[in-house]
């Protein structure tokens, strides 16, 4: 019953190898002076660009630089809306971080081993490439860090582009029927709003089952039961913390069934070394109860980057 499946996340991942891939003359034959050059230094954009995430800023430091910003002299009414409109959206994103106001010391040797577990990830991943791809490539290990020789590129911008239309032909087909069904719901204006966003919790309360995600937004399904995957298998994401484990929602879609729906998501926990394993969460129910607050944010920034563009 199904629509997308562990395989499809798989080949919606190789769909877009080619655009990784970079030609390379040394990629053309075995070279393992190439390899350790080529790891050790993308290893260390790698590490440049960790240290980089929020968790390690001072968040009071980075308001008051805000505050500097907002309060500049000689800047014209409209600019100062702008600048203040900045501000709510930044204390909106960043407010537990504020109200915290604690960071983490930058660990390189973490950061390296989030590294090795991308690469290896990588591996996994074109393991899975047809066998006549595979075969022109010299050392897989080259091929994963983004080099490949022109005569494999020209067989991966083939093999994508057939690929990217099964993949979305797939995307469209559970989307209409989605969105179909979806209208048919009492309160909802979309579930596949939070597809890539974190899945804080599940609970079964009554007869109800709850889904959970930031700042207290929450579907409720009525008359509900897990038929797939359970509440222990989610990741308890704790914000600020660069060594944290998060469940995400790859995808969702709905079913008809004789007494209400079958919604079937594929979730995707990765733990604190990138390491990332997919798992299905099966609810049956006989409707569906999303709240708004996502919504109403939505549209607020939507306004604020309006102005900006303005």
């Amino acid at each position: 019953m199904r629509i997308y499946t562990k395989e499809f996340y798989t080949l919606d991942c190789l769909a877009y190898t080619v655009n990784s891939g970079r030609k390379s003359k040394k990629a053309e034959n075995f070279n393992e002076e190439f390899f350790n050059q080529s790891y050790d230094k993308l290893c260390k954009i790698f590490v440049s660009m960790d240290k980089l995430k929020d968790c390690y800023t001072d968040p009071l430091a980075e308001l008051l630089k805000v505050d500097e910003y907002v309060n500049e002299p000689n800047i014209s009414e409209k600019e100062l809306e702008l600048r203040q409109s900045y501000k709510k959206m930044h204390l909106r994103l960043y407010r537990n971080r504020i109200e915290n106001g604690t960071f983490i010391k930058f660990d390189k040797t973490l950061s390296k081993q989030r590294f090795a577990e991308f690469f290896k990830s990588k591996l996994e991943l074109y393991s899975h490439l047809p066998e006549n791809i595979k075969e022109k490539i010299a050392d897989m290990r080259v091929f994963a860090l983004g080099f490949a020789s022109s005569e494999v590129l020209d067989m991966l911008r083939e093999f994508c582009k057939s690929l990217k239309k099964i993949i979305r032909q797939t995307i469209n087909k559970a989307q209409k029927q989605t969105a179909r069904l979806e209208k048919k719901l009492a309160i909802i204006y979309s579930l596949r709003h939070y597809e890539s966003n974190k899945l804080y919790g599940i609970s079964k309360k009554d007869e109800d089952v709850y889904l959970y995600f930031k700042d207290n937004e929450y579907i409720k399904f009525t008359k509900a039961e897990i038929t797939e995957g359970n509440e222990s298998m989610v990741y308890r994401y704790k914000e600020g913390e660069p060594q944290v484990e998060e469940s995400r929602i790859y995808s969702v879609e709905i079913h008809k069934i004789k007494n209400g729906y079958e919604v079937n998501y594929i979730i995707n926990n990765c733990d604190s070394l990138n390491r990332e394993t997919l798992w299905y969460l099966t609810i049956t129910c006989d409707e569906i109860i999303q709240n708004y607050g996502a919504l109403i944010r939505l549209i607020d920034d939507l306004q604020i980057q309006k102005k900006y563009r303005e």
